[in-house]
């Protein structure tokens, strides 16, 4: 058993230290359903076997919120799942999912950053820009 040391809300998720050094960054939504206390013991494996069974299904829904204001690469959509704490594994099974759906299209994205923008920028910045973004 571990003990919580420390609970640090940052954006899109909640970074939970223990005192064994281990440092977790878990999604705000998970991190709700599965609350945990400063000075708390809790069975490491068992707490993340819990909220990581819960993540994918969390994550296509954040991503979908993402991609509903405004369309995005798939490196800007997973590099925000990211930084709101969900793992590589269950990133990678979300933008399979999108991509495949065609909610997630970098090509498309392409051509209409450069049609909204070709009129004011020239091509090395758009060039740049799209580097930028994946």
């Amino acid at each position: 058993m571990t003990v919580v040391t420390d609970l640090r809300k940052l954006p899109g998720c909640v970074r939970v230290s223990f005192d064994d050094g281990t440092v977790t960054d878990v999604p705000t939504p998970l991190f709700q359903l599965n609350r945990l206390r400063k000075g708390q013991a809790v069975d490491l494996e068992t707490w993340r076997a819990g909220w990581e069974k819960q993540a994918f299904s969390f994550a296509l829904e954040r991503a979908a919120a993402l991609l509903s204001v405004r369309d995005a690469t798939e490196k800007e959509t997973a590099d925000r799942l990211r930084r709101s704490g969900y793992s590589n594994e269950v990133v990678a099974r979300v933008m399979q999912m999108l991509t495949q759906a065609g909610y997630v299209d970098d090509e498309r994205f392409a051509e209409h950053f450069v049609e909204s923008r070709g009129q004011r920028y020239g091509s090395r910045r758009l060039y740049g820009e799209l580097r930028r973004k994946g």
